[in-house]
């Protein structure tokens, strides 16, 4: 069981925002699903388990993976039917577990110290839906302090 891919745009190796806008290609779409369910095959565990990847042309390649909810999947807490976090409590805890799937497209900007903040991303989402989640951390050199979903 897996929710579909969604694209992330990094800045010095820092996740700036994930889309889930359907912009995917069903063959790109298709690979990253069945590598990711490779990977499950293999790896004997409970939880949300996150792989992230990289394409350049029509490769894939692997570059991340979490066993653990994870920042690139925050955009399910307002644009899926089941958030990554109620989904990892669910699996952990032998609880029902529905079929993740987006309700609505949308992006997930992260408010980075130094890189981005609440005021820049604003300025780009103007009459969107938005939710803010602030995480209440310090504000130390270039650190993820929060983020934003936008629905679309």
């Amino acid at each position: 069981m897996y929710y579909e891919p969604v694209k992330n745009i990094h800045k010095n190796n820092i996740l700036l925002k994930t889309i889930y806008n359907k912009t995917i290609s069903e063959h790109i779409s298709n690979k990253i699903k069945s590598i990711y369910t490779n990977i499950l095959n293999i790896i004997d565990t409970k939880g949300v388990i996150c792989v992230e990847f990289f394409q350049k042309n029509n490769d894939i390649y692997i570059n991340e993976i979490a066993l653990r909810v994870h920042n690139s999947y925050h955009i399910s807490l307002n644009c899926c039917n089941i958030s990554q976090f109620d989904l990892h409590l669910k699996s952990i805890l032998d609880l029902d577990i529905i079929k993740p799937k987006f309700i609505t497209q949308g992006i997930m900007y992260n408010i980075i110290n130094n890189m981005q903040n609440y005021e820049d991303i604003i300025d780009k989402i103007k009459n969107n839906t938005i939710i803010y989640k602030d995480y209440y951390k310090k504000k130390l050199g270039t650190r993820k302090i929060g983020h934003i979903n936008m629905i679309l």
